[in-house]
């Protein structure tokens, strides 16, 4: 579904002439990207959870960014009810991935679109 999505998004923009730096755990999900994307779409292997790694690699990035789409993401089943059950790395891996990654991400790029 997510992959869909992304191509969708990818595709869209660069009908439109745009220049997409699409960045992902994955190369094989990337490389799809690329291939449907026509040449406007250019990859780039990271992994946001990787926190500490964020400002460097923001600054890398093209300083001629104008918008920024982040659609990182997972989501697995806990039961809370049972907390002998709940695995805490799990948990903490989503909560990196879904909401402290973009925390630590928003401010390298803001100093990147107003520089």
């Amino acid at each position: 579904m997510m992959v869909l999505f992304a191509s969708s998004v990818t595709g869209g923009l660069a009908s439109a002439n745009i220049l997409i730096i699409a960045i992902g755990r994955r190369m094989e999900r990337l490389d799809d990207l690329v291939e449907h994307g026509s040449k406007k779409v250019q990859s780039v292997v990271f992994d946001i959870t990787k926190l500490d790694s964020i400002p460097v690699f923001v600054n890398h990035l093209n300083s001629d960014l104008d918008l920024v789409f982040l659609n990182s993401g997972v989501q697995f089943g806990h039961n809370f009810s049972k907390p002998e059950g709940v695995n805490r790395n799990i948990v903490r891996d989503q909560l990196t991935t879904n909401y402290l990654a973009h925390v630590h991400i928003v401010r390298p790029i803001e100093v990147k679109l107003v520089d």
